[in-house]
C-alpha cells in the first residue's frame, strides 16, 4: 500500500545495477526523487528435499511426491506412494495396512499371473498348477506385468486340474476385451464349463454381459452384470458363489447391483472337467480378447476383498495383498 501523501509508484530498473558488490534497485516516487536500496545480492538456492520448504512436486515440506523421501504418517499426500505407510487417505498418511492375516492364503487353489515371455507351462503361482496354453499369444501388455491374448477361435489355457469345490468358490481376472464374442457364443474367462449341469464358471455371453455361474444340487444360481464390459478398456471381475448367499459379480471392485438369479444355496455338483481360462473345446466357446492375473479360491469373497483386489494394480498394498481375504485393519484401504 502507498503511504499518505504518496499517489505513485513505479518500479524502474529491475536488480541489475551493481555498485560495488551493492545491488541499487531505484523506485520513482510521486514527483520525483529516489529510493536506493542497498545490499549484497545473492541468487536464491535450488529447492531440496532437506529446506525446510514445500516446493518442488512435494505434497508436504521435504517429502512427497517422485523428488523427495515418502512423508510420515500424518503428513499431506496425494497418493499412497507419497507415504512411508503406503497408505494416502482422505489426503494425509493414515497408519500402516496390516499384512495379510494368518492361514487366509489357504483359500487360494490357483493363481496365473499370465505374465511368460517365452512358450511353455503356464505357471501357477502357488507352485501346485502349472497349465498348458493352447494357441494363446502369450508377452502380451497386461494389467499388471504381462499377459494371454486369446483369439476368439482356438486359444485357451487348461490347468490340468478340476478344482472341485463345494459351498464356495470365487475367480477372479483382469480382462480386456477385443470383440464381444457374438450370439450364441458364451466363453469362461475362467472356470469348469460343463454341458451336464454342473461345475460354476465365470464367463461372458455374447454381447459382453459377465456372468457368475454354479450348477447347485438346488439348480442352476447365477449373477448377471446387465450391462456389456466396455471394448479396448481393462476390467477387474469377480465371481463368487456361496451356499445360502446365490452368487455375486463385482466390477472394478463395486458389487454389481443386479440381483442374483436362480439357486442361492446348495452345493456344488461337481463335474470331472479341468479348470480352463479363456475358451472351452468342449463346447466351441471362445474368448476374445486379452486376460490377466486369473485366480481361484474355496471361499467366497465379500465386498471388502473383491474391492482391494482391484484397486492399485502394482502397488505395493496389491502386491502384498491383492489375491487374499483381507482383514479388518485394511479395509480402510478400499472403498467398498
Amino acid at each position: 500500500a502507498l503511504s499518505a501523501g504518496i499517489e505513485s509508484a513505479k518500479f524502474l530498473a529491475d536488480n541489475a545495477t551493481n555498485d560495488g558488490g551493492a545491488t541499487t534497485t531505484r523506485f520513482e516516487i510521486g514527483g520525483g526523487g529516489d529510493l536506493v536500496l542497498n545490499g549484497a545480492w545473492t541468487e536464491p538456492p535450488d529447492p531440496t528435499c532437506s529446506d525446510s520448504t514445500k516446493n518442488q512436486d512435494e505434497t508436504d515440506v521435504d517429502c512427497g511426491g517422485d523428488i523427495c523421501d515418502p512423508c510420515a504418517e500424518g503428513l499431506a499426500c496425494s497418493v499412497n506412494a507419497d507415504c512411508e505407510t503406503v497408505n494416502c487417505s482422505g489426503g494425509t498418511c493414515g497408519a500402516a495396512l496390516t499384512a495379510c492375516g494368518s492361514g487366509d492364503t489357504a483359500s487360494m487353489q490357483g493363481y496365473w499371473k499370465l505374465d511368460e515371455a517365452v512358450a511353455g507351462p503356464v505357471d501357477d503361482a502357488m507352485g501346485l498348477h502349472d497349465g498348458t496354453n493352447n494357441n494363446a499369444t502369450i508377452n502380451q501388455d497386461g494389467q499388471v506385468g504381462q499377459a494371454y491374448t486369446f483369439n476368439g477361435t482356438t486359444a485357451y489355457v487348461d490347468t490340468g486340474n478340476p478344482f472341485e469345490m463345494t459351498s464356495e468358490v470365487t475367480i477372479e481376472a483382469w480382462v480386456k476385451m477385443n470383440s464381444c464374442p457374438g450370439t450364441g457364443n458364451n466363453p469362461p474367462i475362467a472356470g469348469k464349463q460343463s454341458l451336464d449341469g454342473k461345475g460354476y464358471t465365470l464367463f461372458i455371453d455374447g454381447s459382453c454381459n459377465v456372468y457368475m455361474l454354479a450348477y447347485t444340487t438346488a439348480g442352476a444360481g447365477y449373477a448377471m452384470r446387465n450391462a456389456a464390459l466396455p471394448i479396448g478398456s481393462w476390467v477387474h471381475v469377480v465371481g463368487t458363489y456361496k451356499n445360502g448367499d446365490a452368487s455375486n459379480l463385482y466390477i472394478n471392485g463395486v458389487k454389481d447391483t443386479d440381483a442374483p438369479i436362480g439357486a442361492g444355496s446348495g452345493t456344488i455338483v461337481p463335474n470331472s472337467r479341468n479348470f480352463i481360462i479363456g475358451g472351452s473345446s468342449i463346447n466351441n466357446q471362445w474368448f476374445p480378447g486379452i486376460i490377466d492375473e486369473v485366480a481361484v479360491y474355496n471361499t467366497a469373497f465379500t465386498g471388502p476383498a473383491a474391492s482391494c483386489a482391484a484397486n492399485d494394480p502394482g502397488g505395493t498394498i496389491y502386491d502384498v495383498c491383492k489375491h487374499y481375504i483381507r482383514s479388518s485393519a485394511e479395509d480402510a484401504y478400499c472403498p467398498y
